[in-house]
């Protein structure tokens, strides 16, 4: 049991601290690899106020930032409020509150063609009534909550927003998955009430080979969105690549209906980030990483990058007959929520290991315990009876009472001698020739005592 449970545990260890590039798919070939350009860095986050930074957007003066709580442990109530930085990562002000009861999870954050700002406050969807947006004024006054439903049935995790032309939010699904759905609302936003949101179309995940520090996971899943100063184009980025879509005439949902541009986002340059903005200039693309999951003090800085220009081309791939079991494939295939979902699987199964191990242990121990003390009470039971028969049979008397006189026994006088009455000299008379067996030698009645190793019998002894 105990050999059982470490391994598990040893297993469940190896899949949280080892790489995760097991899971990466496809299997690119050496050149494809190595096309992605590195990020340049702007400058550096060091300050905790935008520790769990899930989104940002560039303003003429600096940036503007939000904090998720989604999957973050501990995360400071302080830390839930719009975020104002300096152009070389300061942050500035007191920040902006949310109003009535605070947001919930704020994932992104997107500036539309008009100046208004948008936050989408969607972690955790799938376990909220609603999710909420937050639309915060050009000029950075009080931010005013809008609700919105999911269908019955048909909740998403959704990270990443974008803004129509005309205004209206797009809601972009986290499927990890090769398909990410699009949600609009079916009305126009009401302050009042929740609106219901439906389904207005998808992307199709395209087949990169950008390492990341998630490997194939991080190929899949939209974790932030952005919409140039000018409105004419808009990018959705994964962990690993940004994609890029020309808008014509305001029309987002038209654009993400044709094929993007991807420009890769590669690590080692690119830590753990789900943020993505345009420059105040509409010419660079941004990402800024979090905090709480740097690798080091240096992994923290905004980088930018140019957008690609080129069309989307597929990788080459190493083929699977080439090595690849069906175990490896299959790995290859996992998104990041079920790379999740197996390590908690294993976790959980080493903490069910542990357990039936402790309660062996505990119940192994009292059964010993059990046994020692049956055998001490037998021992003691034992000991008992032993006492009480020498008490019974051997007790001496108790008081002073003289004990009863035995018998003469034939052959012997009251002092032990033997004598024979029946062979003359009664009790005290000499025998003639020799006892019976059983009989002790007869006292000598004159002469020296006999010699060393003579017979007491022998007639010549005196």
């Amino acid at each position: 049991m105990r050999r059982v449970t470490f391994s598990v545990m040893a297993v469940g260890a190896a899949l949280l601290l080892g790489s995760p590039a097991w899971a990466v798919d496809p299997s690119p070939s050496t050149s494809a690899a190595t096309t992605a350009a590195q990020g340049k860095k702007i400058c550096k986050l060091t300050d905790a106020k935008v520790g769990e930074l899930s989104g940002i957007v560039a303003t003429e003066s600096g940036f503007l930032a939000v904090n998720t709580t989604d999957n973050v442990d501990n995360a400071a109530e302080s830390h839930q409020k719009i975020w104002q930085l300096t152009s070389a990562c300061k942050v500035t002000g007191k920040g902006i509150s949310f109003g009535g009861g605070g947001s919930n999870s704020p994932n992104d954050i997107v500036r539309a063609k008009d100046g208004t700002m948008w936050i989408a406050d969607t972690g955790n969807a799938k376990d909220r009534p609603s999710v909420a947006l937050w639309k915060l004024p050009a000029a950075l006054t009080t931010p005013q909550i809008f609700r919105l439903t999911f269908p019955e049935g048909d909740k998403h995790e959704v990270q990443a927003l974008l803004i129509n032309g005309d205004g209206t939010p797009i809601l972009v699904t986290h499927e990890n998955d090769k398909t990410a759905f699009l949600y609009t609302p079916t009305t126009a936003l009401s302050a009042t009430g929740a609106v219901p949101l439906k389904q207005a179309g998808k992307i199709e995940i395209l087949t990169t080979v950008t390492e990341n520090i998630l490997g194939g996971a991080g190929r899949k899943g939209f974790t932030g969105g952005a919409v140039s100063p000018d409105g004419t184009r808009v990018a959705l980025r994964t962990q690993a690549d940004a994609y890029e879509w020309d808008v014509t005439g305001g029309d987002v949902l038209a654009a993400l209906k044709t094929e993007p541009r991807v420009t890769g986002l590669p690590a080692p340059a690119e830590q753990y980030s789900g943020a993505i903005t345009y420059s105040a200039d509409g010419t660079q693309l941004i990402t800024a990483p979090r905090l709480d999951k740097a690798a080091d003090k240096e992994s923290t800085a905004l980088l930018s990058y140019t957008p690609t220009t080129k069309r989307y081309v597929a990788p080459p791939t190493v083929k699977a007959a080439e090595g690849d079991s069906w175990i490896v494939k299959w790995a290859k295939d996992l998104s990041l929520d079920q790379v999740y979902m197996l390590l908690a699987g294993v976790g959980f199964a080493g903490l069910i290991l542990v357990g039936l191990g402790v309660f062996g242990m505990i119940n192994g121990k009292k059964k010993r315990q059990k046994a020692a003390a049956a055998a001490k009470k037998k021992a003691k039971r034992e000991r008992e009876a032993l006492d009480g028969f020498g008490d019974a049979d051997f007790a001496l008397p108790t008081d002073n009472a003289q004990t009863t006189v035995l018998a003469p026994v034939p052959g012997y006088d009251d002092r032990g001698r033997g004598g024979y009455p029946d062979q003359g000299g009664g009790v005290y008379g000499a025998p003639q020739g020799r006892p019976q067996p059983g009989y002790g030698p007869p006292q000598p009645q004159y002469g020296n005592p006999p010699r060393p190793n003579q017979d007491p019998w022998d007639p010549n002894r005196y």
